[in-house]
């Protein structure tokens, strides 16, 4: 399955990866390093 596949290369190669938003004007770019496969979606959390 590519889920599994992407997931796997999330957390075990890349390790912490970044997201980034546009908050009105301005842009914010927050690490997240969990990522968990739950039905058929990839989750993540993130620290604010």
């Amino acid at each position: 399955m590519k889920l599994d596949k992407i997931n796997n290369f999330l957390k075990e190669i890349t390790k912490i990866n970044f997201v980034s938003t546009i908050n009105g004007e301005r842009a914010s770019c927050r690490p997240f390093g969990d990522s968990v496969l739950i039905d058929g979606k990839i989750l993540y959390t993130l620290n604010f």
